[in-house]
C-alpha cells in the first residue's frame, strides 16, 4: 500500500511534464490547422507590380483573388499548415476550385503593423492587411 501511495504522488508530476513537452513541441514546429488563423483572415492588398489594386481575401474556408475590375476567382481551402523557418512564421495554404487541381500558396507572415504577407514565389511583393471599415 505504501508503494501505491508514492506512485500517486509522482503521477501529477509526470502528467504535467508530458503536457508541457507536448505543448512546447506543438508550438515550435507548427502543424496542420483546420482554418487559417485569425491574423490571416481578411483582405490583403499590394501597392506594387502587376497586382497593385488587386485584393486577396482569406476567409475561414475560402480564398478569393479579386482583380481591380472587381472580377474574382473563389477557391475552397483544403488545408492550412503553419511552420517556422529561420525565425519566420510560414503558412502553406492548399486550395482548389471546381475544375482545378489543388494549388499551394506558400507565404511568410510578418505581424508588424496590421500584418504583412509575402508570397514565396513573389518575394518582391508585400501584401498588407486592410483594416475593416465599419
Amino acid at each position: 500500500m505504501e508503494r501505491v501511495g508514492k506512485r500517486r504522488r509522482w503521477w501529477p508530476t509526470v502528467a504535467w511534464v508530458w503536457l508541457a513537452m507536448g505543448t512546447g513541441l506543438a508550438g515550435c514546429d507548427g502543424g496542420d490547422l483546420k482554418h487559417p488563423p485569425d491574423h490571416l483572415v481578411g483582405q490583403w492588398q499590394t501597392e506594387t507590380g502587376p497586382y497593385a489594386e488587386d485584393t486577396l481575401e482569406i476567409l475561414s474556408d475560402r480564398i478569393i483573388f479579386r482583380s481591380k475590375d472587381d472580377t474574382g476567382q473563389v477557391y475552397t481551402i483544403s488545408s492550412v499548415r503553419e511552420g517556422v523557418e529561420q525565425g519566420r512564421v510560414t503558412y502553406s495554404i492548399l486550395y482548389h476550385g471546381a475544375d482545378l487541381e489543388p494549388q499551394e500558396l506558400m507565404l511568410d507572415y510578418q505581424p508588424a503593423g496590421n500584418g504583412v504577407v509575402i508570397f514565396r514565389h513573389q518575394p518582391q511583393l508585400k501584401w498588407t492587411k486592410q483594416r475593416r471599415h465599419m
